[in-house]
């Protein structure tokens, strides 16, 4: 998965992921980045032999770092983080 998603999600080992609440819009944007406002997940990790996990809850927010290519927008870097 790319970096920008959060790690819990980007682990190869999930039994399930689903989006629960996408974001609303942007909580702040220039010319140079945006921050998101908050997305959240819900996530399990496969079961063990030995260990049966539980469905978490994730929120985490959006970061990027816009470009400019003559009048054009470009996101070139995406992070996220918890809320």
């Amino acid at each position: 998965m790319a970096d920008g998603c959060p790690y819990e999600l980007r682990q190869k080992d999930l039994a399930s992921m689903k989006l629960t609440e996408q974001t609303g819009g942007l909580e702040s944007l220039s010319q140079n980045s945006f921050i998101a406002q908050s997305t959240k997940f819900k996530y399990k990790k496969n079961d063990t032999e030995y260990y049966e996990y539980e469905t978490k809850d994730l929120e985490t927010t959006f970061r990027g770092t816009i470009e400019w290519d003559s009048a054009t927008p470009k996101v070139t870097k995406i992070s996220s983080g918890w809320c």
